[in-house]
């Protein structure tokens, strides 16, 4: 009896279509393609400000990159003097 309770109670769950559920900004991109105008990739991009002690979110670079480019150059000449 629980076996088929349990059966029916799992089919009876709605089902979450993928395109309904909210997806993360994709930011790595941006970033990117921003620390590529001035010489440095991502991962080092990264890194250098890892070693520098900048704890800034994905989020954060990305806006900064597309609305403040200069506050941006300067953290990614950080990231370079710190690799």
């Amino acid at each position: 009896m629980k076996s088929v309770t349990k059966r029916l109670s799992t089919k009876a769950l709605p089902r979450i279509d993928k395109t309904s559920v909210k997806s993360k900004p994709d930011t790595r991109p941006v970033i990117n393609a921003a620390t590529r105008m001035h010489d440095l990739s991502y991962s080092k991009f990264m890194h250098g400000l890892k070693v520098a002690g900048v704890d800034l979110n994905r989020k954060v670079l990305a806006d900064m990159a597309v609305r403040d480019e200069k506050e941006f150059a300067k953290l990614v000449e950080l990231a370079k003097n710190n690799l």
